[in-house]
């Protein structure tokens, strides 16, 4: 899990200095914009991530505990889906 810096070099950019041209703002904000969105996009790929590793953890502990019996993988050569 790659991370990025906690706040985007546009937000840090536009919070110290309000006098910028409607260009350089406009830059700004859109830099932000993208940043937002790949840190959007990153967090929610984690979020699958962690999702699938705890349901996985919880499946071991049901197995080990004996509340229901291992399901069977799948078999990946069967080609159906």
């Amino acid at each position: 899990m790659d991370t990025l810096p906690a706040a985007s070099p546009a937000s840090l950019e536009l919070s110290g200095t309000s006098s910028l041209t409607p260009s350089a703002a406009l830059e700004a904000l859109t830099r932000e914009n993208a940043y937002l969105r790949r840190r959007n996009a990153q967090l929610q790929d984690d979020l699958i991530a962690v999702t699938a590793e705890s349901e996985r953890l919880s499946q071991i502990v049901s197995r080990l505990h004996g509340r229901t019996p291992a399901p069977s993988a799948p078999n990946p050569l069967s080609g159906g889906q």
